[in-house]
C-alpha cells in the first residue's frame, strides 16, 4: 500500500479550545487488487443417472467409510466424511466441463 500526503497546512488561528493546532492536508492511497476467488465448478452429478457410474460412486463412497472410527468426536466425524464424500465425486463424476468434451 502506497501513501502519499501532499498539500499539508496547519492553522495556528484556529478555536478548537485545546492547545493543539488545527493540521489539514490530502492524503492519496495507492492500494493492491486483491486476489480474486478461484471459483469452481459443481460437480457433475447428472452422470449418476448411469447405473455404471453410480455402482462405482457407491462402492468408492463406501470404501472410504470402511475406515470410521467409533472414538472419533462429531466434528472430527463430520470431517471425514464431507472430505470422502467430496474426494469419491472427484475421482468417479469430477466436475462439470473436466472433459474436454464437456467444454
Amino acid at each position: 500500500m502506497g501513501l502519499s500526503l501532499s498539500d499539508i497546512r496547519v492553522f495556528r488561528g484556529a478555536d478548537v479550545s485545546t492547545d493543539h493546532y488545527l493540521l489539514v492536508g490530502k492524503i492519496r492511497l495507492k492500494l493492491k487488487r486483491s486476489a480474486k476467488k478461484k471459483t469452481f465448478c459443481p460437480y457433475a452429478v447428472a452422470k449418476l443417472k448411469y447405473p455404471q457410474t453410480l455402482h462405482r460412486y457407491e462402492l468408492e463412497v463406501s470404501n472410504r467409510f470402511t475406515v470410521l472410527q467409533d472414538d472419533l468426536s462429531i466434528e472430527e466425524k463430520w470431517e471425514l466424511f464431507s472430505t470422502s464424500v467430496k474426494a469419491s465425486a472427484e475421482i468417479v463424476i469430477r466436475r462439470k466441463g473436466d472433459t474436454n468434451r464437456e467444454r
